[in-house]
């Protein structure tokens, strides 16, 4: 792990206050360990086009979390200490299809499938949960970064003396934690999705002679 969670509040400061527990390093965390695996085919379908087809996971142990119980001192101080207590895992497949630049003309197109589910998105998750009065999630839940769907294209014409390209990007929507619910009176982490979004960006170009100088002329639209 980090150094900043092995050391963080090296002196043990714990004030004499009531209110949220202090979070103090653990000099003696574990190292992460992750297993991560990765199968593909790539062929060429056709001249100078080729077709990818990936799957993939990850499982990642001994994360750095703070969901062990909290330690009361004598007074009103409370703290807790990191530990090798969250896991992650992530899978999925990916599928791609790409020309190479011939006749004046390339493309590539992939699409991502992606599952990232794990016990916390951030280390600090299971003591900010502990510190509102509320329990730590005790199930895999979407991480921050969990989208689902992931499109990427990109299009290139090139000429001569002119050419264009163009770069579209599409992403389906990040899950967040919504602040209010009619049905149920407990709210999951991470159970809504923001929307999706999207991206295009374009550039032209054209070269001339003035002289004996060459000059590219250029827009960019992003």
């Amino acid at each position: 792990p980090s150094f900043e969670l092995l050391y963080t509040n090296p002196d043990y400061y714990i004030p004499d206050t009531e209110g949220g527990a202090v979070l103090v390093g653990n000099p003696n965390l574990d190292p992460e360990k992750t297993v991560q695996g990765e199968l593909g085919i790539q062929q060429e379908i056709y001249n100078n086009v080729l077709v990818d087809a990936t799957i993939f996971f990850r499982d990642v142990r001994d994360l750095t979390g703070t969901r062990a119980d909290l330690v009361e001192l004598p007074g009103l101080q409370r703290y807790a200490q990191y530990s090798n207590s969250d896991l992650g895992l992530i899978k999925g497949f990916i599928l791609a299809l790409t020309k190479r630049m011939s006749n004046n003309f390339a493309a590539s197109l992939d699409y991502t499938f992606q599952i990232a589910e794990g016990t916390a998105s951030d280390p600090e998750d299971a003591l900010d949960a502990q510190n509102a009065d509320a329990l730590p999630e005790v199930q895999l839940i979407s991480l921050n970064w969990d989208q689902r769907h992931t499109i990427n294209a990109s299009l290139t014409y090139a000429a001569k003396t002119w050419g264009a390209s163009t770069i579209f990007r599409y992403g389906s929507g990040l899950p967040y934690t919504p602040q209010y619910t009619n049905d149920i009176s407990i709210l999951l982490t991470n159970s809504g999705t923001e929307p999706s979004t999207t991206n295009v960006d374009l550039k032209l170009y054209k070269d001339f002679n003035i002289s004996k100088f060459e000059f590219t002329f250029f827009t960019r639209i992003f």
